[in-house]
């Protein structure tokens, strides 16, 4: 009698474990589709900043997003560069920023993006000289 009341109580505790693994299941397949989520993971990943700031700087970029239209991988990955950025940027150390995101990256392509990024409001160039520093519009 008592190892049949160990078998219910075992199984009441395995059903509790299946019950809980399948809410954690819905809630981490409802996850991984949000863009926003997956753009924090992918901004910890790529400047290895803390995840409650990837999320912050996600929820920014997501914003900023709409405003770039055909969402050019490599503006966005200026954007995201400059958004976990606190100061601004040259173009050398955004051109290594943009690098470390998508791999690849041109110092011409980059100053492109940027002057057009700055005609849609997006970012500031602050000019100083011959060189130029950028950074995201507060």
């Amino acid at each position: 009698m008592r190892s049949a009341k160990r078998g219910d109580r075992a199984e009441e505790l395995l059903e509790e474990v299946i019950a809980r693994l399948e809410r954690l299941e819905g809630l981490l397949k409802s996850i991984s589709t949000d863009p926003t989520t997956q753009l924090a993971l992918d901004l910890v990943i790529a400047f290895q900043i803390p995840a409650l700031k990837a999320v912050e700087m996600a929820r920014r970029i997501s914003d900023l997003a709409a405003s770039i239209g055909d969402r050019d991988p490599i503006s966005m990955a200026i954007v995201e560069a400059l958004a976990v950025s606190d100061k601004s940027m040259s173009i050398s150390e955004l051109t290594r920023k943009v690098r470390d995101v998508r791999g690849t990256a041109s110092r011409r392509i980059v100053t492109q993006r940027v002057r057009a990024l700055e005609k849609k409001g997006l970012i500031s160039i602050i000019k100083a000289g011959k060189s130029m520093r950028v950074r995201l519009r507060r």
